[in-house]
């Protein structure tokens, strides 16, 4: 443990959980949305970028809900690649396309997990409170690794006459007392399986580095199955 810790640190539970963004808030009818004001320090292996929210819960600049008649206005929606994930806000997608037709001709607002992360909740988020901003344009940005699958990990709590949801909860997230996602799948149950089984995918280095070559395995050996997967796109 102590050797691995030293010379070759595995990805722990418990370093997901504290590098975990405490941004989210609980929504009325989405899953979960962004909170107005919040900000954080993103940190992982791989980078460390600073995440800040505006008043009306976007990562973006502040911005007036009336729009200047002679800059279009465009608003994109998706979930991490839009929000920005392991970048700066000036090197989000919707940052570099706002820059490509400049500032005095296009206005982009970046509202990434402000919607929650399926399209099911993109739909609710533009039937109920597009209108008060007015864009020109909408953008959706997918990644069709799991974008669109993520609308299976939702309950449609109430639905309208066509069937179409009003009412979005998460079957996998929750928010919890620091604003950050969980998942449900990792509550301890009480169970003697997933109590040491979470305890030792937090703390311990060994169980993380074997955990981690048995997944790269087992996605060799699911490639058949994956290229099914893959095919439906």
């Amino acid at each position: 443990e102590v050797s691995l810790k030293i010379f070759y640190p595995q990805q722990t539970l418990k370093d997901l959980q504290e590098s975990s963004r405490k941004i989210f808030i609980e929504h009325d009818y989405l899953p979960f949305s962004l909170k107005p004001n919040s900000e954080d320090i993103h940190i992982t292996k791989e980078f460390d970028t600073n995440i800040k929210i505006n008043s009306r819960g976007f990562r973006n600049q502040e911005f007036s809900l009336e729009k200047d008649t002679n800059i279009t206005r465009i608003m994109v929606f998706g979930d991490s690649f839009t929000l920005g994930h392991g970048v700066e806000e000036d090197e989000t997608y919707s940052a570099f396309l706002e820059d490509m037709f400049g500032k005095e001709r296009v206005e982009v607002i970046n509202a990434g997990y402000k919607a929650a992360m399926s399209p099911d909740s993109y739909y609710l988020f533009l039937k109920n409170e597009i209108s008060k901003y007015k864009p020109d344009i909408v953008i959706f940005g997918i990644w069709v690794g799991n974008d669109l699958t993520d609308i299976d990990d939702n309950e449609w709590l109430e639905v309208d006459d066509k069937g179409l949801p009003l009412n979005i909860e998460s079957k996998l997230y929750y928010l919890d007392e620091s604003n950050r996602l969980r998942n449900k799948n990792f509550i301890d149950d009480g169970s003697l399986y997933r109590t040491v089984g979470n305890f030792l995918w937090k703390y311990s280095q060994t169980y993380n580095l074997i955990r981690n070559k048995f997944s790269f395995l087992l996605i060799k050996v699911r490639k058949s199955v994956q290229d099914d997967f893959d095919c439906i796109y």
